[in-house]
């Protein structure tokens, strides 16, 4: 009887927990179509990544702006302290890429819809950090985020937020141990306000100066990183009045243009 019991209260925790983990897929596609409905929208994001290599943090701040018109245009100002400026936007005629540290610039065609913008920025190293801007490409769910349940909701500067926490797909992990995300949910908007990432056991190499025999040598040295991304959504402003003016960007004259790589050959 007491075995009987117990596997009737197994089954009924399993059963719960598969159903938040389902509420908190489904949280997050209305998080989705919510940013998908919008006609414009723009917002501040205040970041601060801490990477811990055998014991020692380094910790990165940068600050950015996104402003987003419907279907197309998109402008990203990012502030770093460690990569200086980079703007970029797509007006859907052309897209531009500046480079404030290295006074350089490229241009490319323009991309019909965000998703397409957002491919293209990854011939310069840019990419989404599972933040409102990869929402707003359409990219499903899914193939980021393979199981999410509800947390406790919390408050966020008077906000009141529900908190959904998400595994990461194999394809986002990549060779990392492990890797989550966790969302602060706007419960009026339905729109982010603040994102988590955690990642363990990524493994890297280092080239460092060592003394062999009394000599100054470089070798390379195989390292695991740890590292907490942290975004706080400011000042995000639903369907704002935003003039094609709002998506472009004066590069300085002196500024040097980087050509596009030639094809590769057949």
């Amino acid at each position: 009887m007491l075995r009987s019991i117990g596997f009737a209260l197994a089954l009924s925790l399993c059963i719960a927990g598969g159903a938040r983990a389902q509420d908190g897929l489904a949280r997050l596609k209305k998080v989705q179509a919510s940013y998908l409905g919008l006609n414009s929208y723009s917002q501040k994001v205040s970041t601060i990544v801490t990477n811990s290599i055998s014991g020692r943090k380094n910790v990165i701040g940068q600050n950015s702006e996104l402003r987003y018109r419907r279907p197309n245009k998109v402008l990203i100002q990012v502030a770093s302290q460690r990569d200086g400026s980079v703007v970029t936007y797509n007006n859907g005629t052309e897209l531009l890429v500046y480079r404030g540290k290295l006074n350089t610039y490229a241009k490319r065609p323009g991309k019909p819809n965000v998703k397409e913008y957002v491919r293209a920025l990854r011939e310069f190293g840019i990419g989404t950090m599972l933040d409102p801007l990869a929402f707003l490409t359409g990219e499903p769910i899914q193939s980021a985020i393979g199981s999410a349940s509800m947390k406790p909701a919390e408050s966020i500067d008077g906000v009141k937020c529900d908190v959904v926490f998400g595994k990461l797909t194999p394809a986002v992990v990549g060779k990392a141990k492990s890797a989550t995300v966790t969302y602060w949910i706007d419960k009026s908007t339905n729109l982010i306000r603040k994102v988590q990432i955690v990642t363990k056991g990524i493994p890297a190499v280092v080239r460092g100066q060592v003394q062999e025999n009394g000599q100054a040598v470089m070798k390379s040295q195989p390292i695991v990183i740890d590292s907490i991304v942290i975004m706080n959504v400011q000042d995000p402003i639903v369907n704002p009045p935003l003039a094609d003016s709002v998506f472009t960007f004066a590069v300085p004259k002196d500024a040097v243009e980087q050509p596009a790589a030639a094809p590769a050959p057949k």
